[in-house]
């Protein structure tokens, strides 16, 4: 089966020490940065829903640890078959790697077949069907099961083409010679998506900037606030950091 495995080349980062910034937004006197994350953990050593059964003749890596050995099989019709006499399987589908200075996965097949081809398969037990938080979730079994198990190869296509970011929040002072000075306070590092990042940026720098007008309540105001007074100022900086979202 070693014809139908394409040749796959990894691209590393020259220097795991430096820190390659993606973004920024500046909100009021905070700042987030977010930066590619070099060393994300793999998202198939999670506690995964399915199971991946990958051949690549170069790359051992892809999937899931497996025993299965791809000179037993005559094509990829064949592995399914042993897989399905192994395991009760309940959903399973072909995954499809696409690979031009990187590499990226997916459950449906890539046009250009020069550099791209099928590389194994995902897969679910009925077991894993049966149960009960499956049962729950509103939607038809199968279809379910459908979803998550392409969600788990989204999110290592993520992984594969890089798609992880860090963040870093900071304060913002401006000193007496107008330099401004950036003073770290949060930092979150493995998470999957640019978008997904930056919203954990801002919901950091919206709690900070709460428990700023928190202290400014203790400190400025000449009596004792009411909890319902408190409430109404925290409204009100709430809209300013949806405004600040908007406009940066």
């Amino acid at each position: 089966m070693d014809e139908i495995f394409p040749y796959i080349c990894v691209v590393k980062p020259l220097n795991n020490n430096v820190m390659i910034q993606h973004d920024e937004k500046r909100i009021g006197d905070y700042l987030i940065k977010t930066y590619y994350d070099e060393s994300p953990d793999d998202p198939r050593s999670w506690d995964n829903f399915g199971k991946m059964i990958c051949f690549h003749k170069t790359h051992k890596f892809l999937g899931d640890k497996h025993d299965y050995k791809s000179e037993n099989y005559s094509g990829w019709e064949d592995l399914r078959k042993e897989i399905e006499s192994d395991y009760n399987v309940g959903v399973i589908l072909p995954l499809y790697l696409y690979e031009h200075s990187g590499m990226t996965i997916s459950t449906s097949p890539f046009g250009c077949s020069f550099d791209s081809g099928q590389v194994g398969w995902i897969f679910c037990t009925k077991e894993d069907m049966d149960s009960n938080w499956i049962e729950l979730s509103g939607q038809e079994k199968e279809d379910r099961c459908e979803v998550l198990l392409r969600g788990e190869v989204e999110t290592y296509d993520q992984y594969l083409i890089g798609d992880v970011y860090g963040y870093k929040v900071f304060k913002v002072s401006t000193c007496n010679f107008g330099h401004e000075h950036e003073e770290e306070l949060e930092s979150c590092w493995g998470i999957f998506g640019d978008e997904e990042c930056m919203t954990e940026g801002e919901s950091v720098v919206k709690y900070l900037r709460n428990q700023d007008i928190k202290e400014w309540i203790k400190k400025e105001e000449p009596k004792q606030l009411t909890d319902l007074e408190i409430a109404i100022k925290l409204e009100e900086i709430e809209r300013e950091d949806e405004n600040l979202i908007g406009l940066s």
